[in-house]
Formats: C-alpha cells, sequence, structure tokens
C-alpha cells in the first residue's frame, strides 16, 4: 500500500484522513485523483465551544487541536482495523507521505498540526526505519481541489472537457474567483475587496442573534428562498469587475437593526431556539404570522442572504463572459448553501459542485492536494 496522511487544523475543526493512492496510474490529472480512495476521515468540530463567544477564540481553539488530534489519530487507526481489517502496523508502515495544513489560517491552530506531523514523522521513521515526506499544503488550494473529486457523483471526469475552469471558492475567510487551465495552473482572477461573503454572513447572524456561526444558521433559516423585502443594495451593480465587496452589505444590515425599536429585542440580542424554530417554521410555511420583532429580523436575514448570494453570481456571470469557460467549480463552506448550489447549477454551464462532506474545513481535501 501506499497512503498518505492528511491533517487539517486551519481554524476551528481538528481533522484527519487516510488516503490510499496505490491504484493511481492515470495520465490525466482528473482522472488520476479520481483513483485516490479515502480509507477513513474524521473531523471534530469546536463549534459548540466557540458558540458561547459568538466566533473563534484561536488559543481556546488551538488548545482544543491539541487535545483532540493525538486522540483522532488513534481512532483513525481503529476505523481502519474495522473497515479494512488493517492493524496499526499496516497502516502506520506504509505512509509515504504526510500533508498539512500550513497556511492560510490561524497561527496558534496550524502550529498544532504542523508539530504533530513532525512528530509523527520522527515517531515513525524510528519505529519502521521509514522517510517519509511532509507536504505543507495550502488551505485554499485543498479546497478548489475537493472539487474535482467527484467519485459520489460517479462522474468520469477528464481535464480536456473540464478545462478551462471558473472556480468559485468562498468561505468564512476568503472570496475567490479562479481561472484554471488545468489541475496545477490556477490564478486568482478575482477576489473580495473587504470583507468574504462568509465572513458578512456571520456578522449579520451575530446582529440578528443567531447562534455561531451565523452564516450556516442563516442559510438554514432561508434554505431556498429568495426576496429583498429590506431592498439591500447588490454590491457593485453595473460594474464590470471581477473583484467582490461585502462591507457595504454588512453595514447596511447594521444600520438597519440598529433602527428598530422593539421591547423584547435589541441588537445582537441572543435568539431562543424557540424564536429560531419558529423563524424556520415561517419560512416552510408553517405558520402565517410572526410576531413584529422576529418578522423584522426575518426580512433582514431573507434580504442580507439573497443579495450576498446574487453578488456572487453576478461576478461568475461576468467571469464566464469574459472568459469563455467549458465549466464552472464551487467549494467552500459557503458552497453548502442549497441556494448558491442551486443558482450555480443554472447558469448553463457544467457545474462541479465540491461533494457536501467536503464543503466545510476537512482533512481529505488536504489530502487530495497534489
Amino acid at each position: 500500500m501506499d497512503l498518505i496522511l492528511a491533517i487539517e487544523s486551519s481554524c476551528d475543526e481538528t481533522s484527519l484522513a487516510i488516503l490510499d493512492v496505490s491504484k493511481v496510474g492515470e495520465a490525466d490529472e482528473l482522472k488520476a485523483l479520481n483513483q485516490i480512495q479515502v480509507l477513513d476521515t474524521i473531523v471534530s468540530s469546536q463549534i459548540e465551544i466557540h458558540k458561547e463567544y459568538g466566533g473563534v477564540i484561536p488559543e481556546i481553539g488551538a488548545r482544543q487541536h491539541a487535545g483532540q488530534i493525538h486522540l483522532i489519530y488513534n481512532e483513525i487507526l481503529e476505523n481502519c482495523r474495522l473497515k479494512h481489517n488493517l492493524s496499526t502496523e499496516d497502516v502506520e508502515s506504509a505512509i509515504k507521505t504526510i500533508k498539512v495544513t500550513t497556511s492560510p489560517g490561524l497561527a496558534s491552530a496550524l502550529r498544532v498540526g504542523l508539530e504533530f506531523g513532525k512528530s509523527l514523522k520522527f515517531f515513525l521513521d524510528q519505529k519502521y526505519g521509514l522517510d517519509i515526506n511532509i507536504q505543507e499544503i495550502n488551505h485554499l488550494k485543498g479546497h478548489f481541489t475537493s472539487c474535482f473529486y467527484q467519485q459520489d457523483q460517479a462522474i468520469n471526469l477528464d481535464s480536456d472537457s473540464v478545462f478551462p475552469h471558473l472556480h468559485l471558492l468562498v468561505s468564512g475567510g476568503n472570496t475567490q474567483l479562479i481561472l484554471a487551465k488545468s489541475l496545477s495552473d490556477a490564478e486568482i482572477v478575482g477576489a473580495t475587496t473587504d470583507d468574504a461573503a462568509g465572513e458578512c454572513m456571520d456578522k449579520i447572524g451575530r446582529m440578528v442573534g443567531l447562534p455561531y456561526p451565523g452564516g450556516l444558521w442563516m442559510s438554514k433559516i432561508i434554505g431556498l428562498n429568495k426576496g429583498n423585502p429590506c431592498n439591500l443594495t447588490v454590491p457593485l451593480t453595473g460594474k464590470p469587475s471581477l473583484q467582490f465587496s461585502y462591507s457595504g452589505l454588512k453595514t447596511a444590515a447594521r444600520y438597519y437593526l440598529q433602527a428598530q425599536k422593539f421591547d423584547n429585542w435589541s441588537f445582537e440580542q441572543k435568539l431562543s431556539e424557540t424564536e429560531i424554530s419558529e423563524l424556520m417554521a415561517f419560512n416552510q410555511g408553517q405558520v402565517s404570522d410572526l410576531p413584529p420583532y422576529l418578522n423584522t429580523l426575518y426580512q433582514l436575514l431573507l434580504s442580507s442572504h439573497t443579495v450576498a448570494i446574487q453578488h456572487l453570481v453576478d461576478r461568475l456571470k461576468i467571469g464566464i463572459n469574459k472568459y469563455n469557460p467549458k465549466t464552472l467549480g464551487l467549494s467552500g463552506g459557503v458552497s453548502a448553501s442549497p441556494s448558491l448550489r442551486e443558482q450555480i447549477q443554472n447558469l448553463k454551464l457544467p457545474a462541479l459542485l465540491v461533494p457536501k462532506a467536503l464543503t466545510g474545513d476537512n482533512a481529505v481535501m488536504i489530502g487530495l492536494v497534489k
């Protein structure tokens, strides 16, 4: 066997994965990518811990990574034994490469993953007489690459039918438009000039009183619904730029909410589980009306979500007209949004959407990077 151990610890998920590259033999890089087999992967989320603070506290996160990563390693070895009848020695002695995220991300969190990888390399080299290679991986390249790993969809990808490829990478910390001539030849042709899309939606979610991460809860509440009852402006409307800008939307939402006066709600007041359930039920048509303060919050969430997604799609359309790609791609945490996925699939070009299991931060995507 020829195995890769992948490590991801850039923010608030600790993740390891074991990938088998023994059967990779295709010359075409996309076909080769889809011959990689994931033996096992684990993602340990810190959301419940950081929820108390409304966002990630770097040093608390780093301590959580340090406390979890050894446990996850032992668990993944046990999973390989149970699922594939592979002993610890079978797995460890077959590891040829350790791939670990080293940028971008929180410095203290990244350090945990890298130091674990270095320590494990030393241990395995001594125990089995190996010479394991450590490969430092860019987190965003992991997101980008994961879009092309389409085994679950049984899509037979080849480079001639995919490239040139226009890719939207959208997450809590980054919003980029990438033009790829091949899997290994890609350039950023558009990026945010201020806030990232996910960051903007997280902050608006917090203003409303949603739990951390606010953008995820906004997407859960709104789903596929669209509308702009608050008349928020779609950023850069009428401008042919490929850049993104979300600071204006965030500011408009803040001014709108701060102007509201309710006896039972104030700016950034945390909503209860009951109130969140009411918002979701209203969006799904299960209840016909809401209390005035919740109705106002719902209208703002609907408008913000619609405008944020529309801005992404608008820039993508401009990129399509400029570069005439064969395919589109979508990856990153915000790529889990049902509305964004639906709208990109409606753009009349083949769209490669990252598998839902790989939308968040995960070690599989790090292991896939060449």
